[in-house]
């Protein structure tokens, strides 16, 4: 900031050219409109009231240049005029200040907005990484792609966990926007942590609900989940869900059963009642892990009853791709998806495959690059 911005230094500049303008008029009989000078750098640099209370004093000290000056006219006979100037000088001074805020506000508002642009692609990041990383006895693939209409707060996590186990998770914010956006990084911060020291996925989602509401409180901006964790010893698989779609089976399309499983959403209540359950993925099983942008994107024409793709349509296309390796699956479900809604999503669409094999692979089938990510709603 230069030593122009400086209030005071703006202030002298306006003082010197109301003091220059007044002895000028002191010497020169009509000089011309030259008080606009000052009520103008008043508006630009102070605002419309700056501008205004500049227009007053110019509009006084044209008075005063009218009853001193060479003429010498005093009297009544400076009063029509000293008004008609007070009159201009305050239009003026109010207009110029009035375009000056505008302009600091409309400069402000891009300056946020690309604050929290830069802000969101970094969680952005965080929550849809470029690539996941291998595990070991499993072959991954993810997708994640952005509404068009606004960010929102789908997230995915492959991790490791203990004892050579892998954690995967997904979730969901109900709401859109930076808000919604920290909430899945804060979640999804929590659950890779909890990795770190638990099997047990009903209680890493446990430790971020309670984390979540110590953090926030309880909001609107609740977020659902599915957490699972695979152990690659014994091909065995534990998971847990909070409000969130339950996993499907790959080559069937059926969910895994979740009636113990299922608690509520994340953020809500002080306990989710998650509820954990264990089942084993045989050599070539999988699972499709999902978020409801996939089920609720919606036809642009309204095809499929009530418009939306639905849980039955994904439950057809996983089991039409019967022993496809997950990137295969995650293209298929992707493109019928975006076919179904006409390439425009409402909500955020993620998407995390995987079979177990003795050849581990990870892939990003789709994933958001910078220049495609949405502008904070």
């Amino acid at each position: 900031m230069g030593w122009q911005s400086d209030p005071w230094v703006r202030v002298g500049a306006i003082v010197a050219a109301l003091t220059a303008i007044l002895l000028l008029r002191l010497n020169i009989e009509e000089p011309g409109p030259l008080y606009l000078i000052p009520v103008a750098m008043a508006g630009f640099w102070f605002g419309q009231w700056g501008g205004i209370s500049v227009a007053v004093v110019s509009a006084a000290l044209y008075a005063v240049g009218r009853v001193v000056g060479p003429e010498e006219v005093g009297g009544l006979a400076i009063l029509p005029a000293t008004v008609a100037r007070l009159a201009v000088y305050g239009v003026a001074g109010w207009f110029i200040g009035w375009l000056s805020e505008e302009r600091v506000g409309l400069e402000r508002e891009v300056r946020r907005r690309d604050r929290e642009l830069t802000e969101l692609r970094t969680i952005q990041e965080t929550l849809s990484p470029p690539r996941p990383e291998p595990q070991q006895g499993l072959q991954l693939a993810t997708c994640y792609l952005p509404a068009k209409d606004g960010v929102a707060g789908d997230f995915y996590l492959v991790t490791q966990g203990v004892n050579d186990s892998t954690v995967i998770a997904i979730g969901d914010v109900a709401g859109r926007g930076l808000e919604a956006a920290k909430r899945a990084w804060f979640v999804r911060t929590v659950l890779a942590s909890s990795a770190d020291f638990t099997e047990d996925p009903g209680e890493m989602l446990d430790l971020a609900n309670y984390s979540l509401i110590e953090e926030s409180g309880s909001s609107s901006l609740f977020v659902t989940a599915a957490c699972i964790v695979f152990r690659p010893q014994d091909r065995s698989i534990r998971w847990s869900v909070a409000g969130h779609e339950p996993p499907i089976l790959l080559d069937d399309g059926t969910p895994l059963p979740n009636r113990q499983t299922n608690g509520v959403p994340l953020g809500i209540e002080d306990s989710t009642g998650c509820a954990t359950a264990t089942s084993s993925l045989p050599l070539g099983a999988g699972l499709l892990l999902y978020t409801d942008g996939v089920i609720e994107a919606r036809s642009s024409n309204g095809a499929g009853g009530d418009g939306l793709f639905g849980e039955q349509r994904l439950s057809d296309v996983v089991s039409d791709m019967r022993g496809e390796d997950p990137v295969s699956v995650i293209e298929r479900v992707r493109d019928e998806v975006l076919e179904h809604a006409g390439g425009h999503l409402e909500d955020d669409m993620c998407l995390v495959a995987l079979r177990v094999s003795d050849e581990p692979e990870a892939e990003a089938v789709c994933h958001p690059t910078g220049d495609e990510l949405p502008a904070p709603a």
